[in-house]
């Protein structure tokens, strides 16, 4: 999916390449985010990994791209998508991953649990 921040600034921008460029090598060039596929594929690979607190959406996207690819099935991606949040950047300032660059680390690893907590689920207020 294609997406967009509610609100952009240059330390939003930033920090968001700052996550996008290391996962793109990892993962390769995949949509993440929000995902539609048939059960039987989800449950082909295994669906989303459960021990990933980080990042196991470009996880699950690279399996279902790899699951489509040797099946003859197209994974695609939804030009008009989603819009993310900037709740977390409200919090924590515009500049954050520049300030914390662990936390780059800690989506490349993906279960992090300190940074998982940090980065999600402290910060629930909507």
């Amino acid at each position: 999916v294609n997406g967009k921040f509610e609100r952009i600034s240059l330390g939003i921008f930033l920090s968001a390449m700052l996550i996008i460029i290391p996962l793109l090598f990892k993962y390769g060039a995949i949509s993440v985010g929000i995902f539609w596929c048939y059960r039987k594929d989800f449950m082909a690979i295994n669906g989303f990994n459960e021990n990933m607190l980080m990042a196991e959406d470009a996880d699950f996207a690279k399996r279902l791209k790899e699951w489509g690819k040797k099946n003859n099935k197209k994974f695609g991606t939804i030009k008009n998508g989603m819009i993310t949040s900037c709740r977390r950047f409200d919090t924590y300032g515009d500049w954050t991953l520049l300030k914390n660059p662990k936390v780059i680390l800690a989506y490349l690893k993906g279960n992090d649990r300190k940074y998982a907590d940090k980065t999600y689920y402290d910060n629930q207020e909507r």
